[in-house]
């Protein structure tokens, strides 16, 4: 989700950062990968496949984004009643 903001505010400078830290991020410190290990380019790897992994520890359980894009119309009935109560206490301080 920052990559996109980043690239819709300021590709200029969102490109060239990711282009020099994506590689670097997506690999985990002290935890080499083997030269034979085995791919999944052309077919998968059933003995592999697997919910839970490395980064179990680091999941969460809810996310505010995804209830957001799930409840649409909640959230902009919600931002119209904000917008309105905003413009009606802006016309009321005139």
């Amino acid at each position: 989700m920052q990559a996109i903001i980043g690239n819709k505010l300021a590709p200029w400078l969102a490109d060239p950062y990711l282009a020099k830290t994506a590689i670097d991020r997506q690999q985990v410190p002290d935890m080499p990968v083997p030269a034979d290990r085995p791919d999944n380019l052309f077919e998968p790897r059933p003995e592999q496949a697997a919910m839970h992994g490395i980064f179990n520890d680091q999941a969460k359980t809810r996310s505010p984004q995804l209830w957001a894009a799930t409840h649409r119309p909640a959230v902009a009935a919600a931002l119209g009643v904000i917008g309105a109560v905003a413009a009606t206490v802006a016309r009321c301080r005139r």
